[in-house]
């Protein structure tokens, strides 16, 4: 059995996740603010999955993401989100949260995010974690780094479909796509390397050893690699934007690393987005 907490203000919405639920035998805690919230996770340690409505009235629900991952640092965190509030994705990689779901969601698409989520999943030839804090990762970095007198770079990219962004079904296929390119892509760096896919569409880079200097072959590597997959794959018209964070060549800060990376795909793609109707 699976032991999950739905933190939702909507009862309507707590009792159509109970109907999926039972059918699969899960287990359903659930709470409607912050301080029930804490309750349930503190009574119950059982639980194994949270799934957050970002949008909870009176209380901020990127806050409350926060706060339980600063006192469960591998649990798994979903927020759940509707179709026009797709920036909540992003925010949601800034606080914490491992993966995503989009409102309205069906049985089979709810069943398999709870089952199996993304969970920042971090894979290399010699070692996988099932679930991680980005934050805490970079700090854990740049320490070693900073220890041991080497270069460590951080990156994200992101693929995107510039004619969809807000369509069921286009997310539907960027979760197709990404089962196929997560493997291609891990496959392209060293086996120092780490690469974490966090929900469908955006993939997060920790690369020991790389100064800024060596960029231009990582960003060449990355780029054929997608070009190819989408050509292959007959999805010509997806993007892939990327952007890199380099110590100590661009900063010896372990503070906003993350933030600047999630920031600067947002704004690259944002333009990219501008120039085509432009």
């Amino acid at each position: 059995m699976k032991n999950i907490l739905v933190v939702d203000k909507s009862e309507r919405n707590i009792v159509k996740i109970k109907a999926f639920s039972k059918r699969h035998n899960i287990q359903v805690y659930e709470a409607h603010n912050v301080l029930e919230t804490i309750n349930q996770l503190n009574s119950h340690e059982d639980i194994e999955v949270v799934l957050i409505d970002v949008n909870l009235d009176q209380e901020d629900g990127f806050n409350l993401v926060e706060r339980v991952r600063e006192e469960h640092d591998t649990l798994p965190i979903i927020i759940l989100t509707t179709l026009n509030s797709k920036q909540d994705f992003v925010h949601g990689l800034r606080v914490g949260a491992t993966d995503y779901l989009l409102k309205p969601f069906d049985e089979p698409t709810f069943i398999k995010r709870v089952l199996s989520p993304s969970l920042l999943r971090i894979e290399s030839h010699a070692k996988q974690v099932d679930s991680v804090d980005i934050k805490t990762l970079i700090r854990a970095e740049l320490v070693k780094a900073k220890k041991g007198h080497y270069n460590v770079t951080f990156g994200v990219a992101q693929y995107f479909n510039p004619n969809g962004e807000t369509n069921l079904l286009v997310e539907e296929e960027y979760s197709r796509v990404s089962e196929k390119f997560y493997p291609g892509l891990k496959s392209i760096f060293w086996e120092t390397d780490f690469v974490l896919r966090y929900g469908n569409q955006t993939f997060v880079f920790v690369l020991p050893f790389c100064s800024k200097a060596k960029l231009s072959v990582v960003e060449r590597k990355l780029n054929t690699f997608s070009e190819r997959f989408m050509t292959h794959h007959a999805l010509d018209h997806y993007r892939m934007v990327s952007t890199f964070f380099s110590y100590p060549d661009d900063s010896t800060s372990n503070d906003n690393v993350i933030e600047y990376l999630v920031q600067t795909i947002n704004d690259i793609k944002q333009k990219e987005l501008s120039d085509m109707i432009v």
